[in-house]
């Protein structure tokens, strides 16, 4: 198999890659090198406001309000903050993580009641995140590097067509066996996520609605909708006011900056 790192030269050298002749996992690692190159390389910075919609079987709603940031640290992962600001009983509530490509990644929740900052273990990749249809594992962005790949197959999806791969988790605390991924070959933009758990069962969804252009060849959606195949529930996830390059440093990104009031 292809290094990443050759694959990522060969993707380099060429606008669209190359796809004809390599084998399945080949395949699979350059069409998720090229989806990230173009969705996730040389954004600098970002800011969003988010807004969480819990659906329960029943039609039950709980809605969380939420500002997120991202910084893109060259040679590792990213570093994320999310910090909640509605409902008031979890105002000042927040999350950091710290990405990394090879590592298992770093996250720490800030709960502002007890001034407290706990770190989140790779053991609890499976707690639920805020009351919501996401698992902690699912809140970091997840770095190519910590998958093998596979494509599956090409297929029409949303009105486009698409490619489909799967990508095995290299860590072995994941929670997942393994995810497909249907990519769209106009932009490489993901389109929908199905996670699977250690057993092999399909357990949820994740789709990417409402993709808008913000830098050349740089796209971020309108909505997530995480859909729990078990229990029916869904959480929908809406965008508002992205912003790139704000000018946000590592120092926004600490441990003691979770306790800044914001």
């Amino acid at each position: 198999m292809l290094s990443a790192y050759l694959v990522s030269l060969l993707i380099a050298a060429s606008v669209v890659p190359n796809l004809s002749g390599l084998n399945a996992k080949d395949k699979g690692l350059v069409i998720a090198l090229e989806s990230e190159r173009r969705n996730f390389d040389r954004f600098g910075d970002l800011t969003a406001d988010e807004e969480f919609i819990i659906q329960n079987r029943y039609g039950e709603k709980v809605t969380r309000k939420a500002r997120v940031s991202l910084l893109e640290v060259p040679g590792d992962g990213d570093r994320g903050l999310v910090v909640f600001d509605d409902p008031a009983d979890i105002r000042g509530t927040a999350t950091l993580v710290h990405t990394h490509k090879r590592v298992p990644d770093d996250m720490w929740m800030f709960f502002p009641s007890a001034r407290r900052v706990r770190r989140i273990s790779a053991d609890n990749k499976g707690g639920t995140f805020m009351g919501t249809d996401f698992k902690n594992e699912d809140v970091a962005h997840l770095e190519p590097e910590k998958y093998t790949y596979k494509w599956i197959r090409d297929e029409n999806c949303g009105g486009q067509r698409c490619f489909v791969i799967e990508r095995y988790p290299i860590e072995p605390s994941s929670i997942y066996s393994k995810q497909v991924v249907w990519i769209d070959q106009a932009k490489f933009r993901s389109q929908k996520w199905a996670f699977y758990d250690k057993n092999g069962n399909y357990v949820k969804s994740l789709y990417f609605i409402g993709y808008r252009e913000y830098l050349p060849d740089h796209w971020r959606m309108d909505e997530l909708k995480m859909v729990n195949e078990l229990t029916a529930g869904s959480t929908r996830v809406l965008f508002k006011n992205w912003k790139f390059k704000t000018g946000l440093k590592k120092s926004d990104f600490t441990i003691n900056s979770l306790r800044i009031p914001r």
